[in-house]
């Protein structure tokens, strides 16, 4: 998993294992547990997301680098090792690194 938690946005790659859940269905549960639990059930939310498959090392790298860089081009850090709410630090550092959520299935 990667990802980068920005002041108005975040971005997410997982990989969703075949024959399971359905990408919608956990983007949904996600966002309404992160709306409810912190932020109190105010809308924060858009009613859409954008999703896209990746099917080739090169391109999970583009986007991986994408993610991890998002914060350096907002002009928030100078290295994007330096942002506390991204799996950059740990991905460089060859660690896993999970964000983890309890995700109630509906």
């Amino acid at each position: 998993m990667a990802y980068v938690i920005m002041p108005n946005h975040l971005h997410l790659m997982v990989m969703a294992p075949s024959g399971g859940i359905q990408l919608s269905g956990f983007i949904h549960s996600l966002k309404g547990r992160i709306r409810k639990d912190v932020f109190g059930n105010k809308k924060i939310w858009q009613d859409r997301f954008d999703d896209l498959v990746i099917t080739s090392e090169e391109q999970f790298r583009i986007k991986l680098d994408y993610i991890h860089n998002n914060p350096v081009k907002a002009g928030l850090i100078k290295v994007n090792i330096e942002w506390a709410c991204s799996s950059a630090k740990a991905c460089v550092e060859r660690q896993s690194s999970f964000l983890v959520f309890a995700i109630a299935w509906e």
